[in-house]
């Protein structure tokens, strides 16, 4: 297995251990009534020096995250945007300001790497 593939496989297996967590905040955006086009997730590991400075820079605008190892948040794309932008502005480029109807964003900073990807809501049908 390439190191690439390596590290995929470690972030992907990162944000499995994250799933409730993911699922949580995707069912009260969804109580809430707010769009998931419109809701980014960002999961970042603090033993990940990218990971560590997108959990500082969401620390400044939420509660603090002192002593935090995996941190998993999920806000309005466009505050995600200025996070991620206030870290590094190719993590901010990583979003899609379009995801598939019915899905959120999820972004995974983790293993020396970034996996993005798009979660939808089980039992819940796309809109059209």
């Amino acid at each position: 297995m390439s190191p690439r593939d390596a590290g995929e496989q470690a972030r992907r297996a990162f944000l499995d251990g994250c799933n409730d967590h993911i699922v949580t905040l995707l069912h009260e955006a969804t109580h809430a009534g707010i769009p998931l086009e419109r809701v980014v997730v960002l999961v970042a590991a603090d033993d990940d020096p990218t990971g560590r400075a997108v959990i500082r820079a969401c620390a400044r605008i939420g509660p603090p995250t002192d002593g935090t190892e995996v941190f998993v948040a999920g806000m309005p794309f466009e505050l995600a945007t200025e996070v991620l932008a206030g870290v590094d502005i190719d993590l901010a480029e990583r979003l899609h300001p379009s995801p598939p109807a019915g899905s959120a964003q999820v972004l995974c900073i983790a293993h020396g790497g970034v996996l993005s990807l798009f979660l939808g809501v089980a039992g819940r049908a796309p809109e059209a």
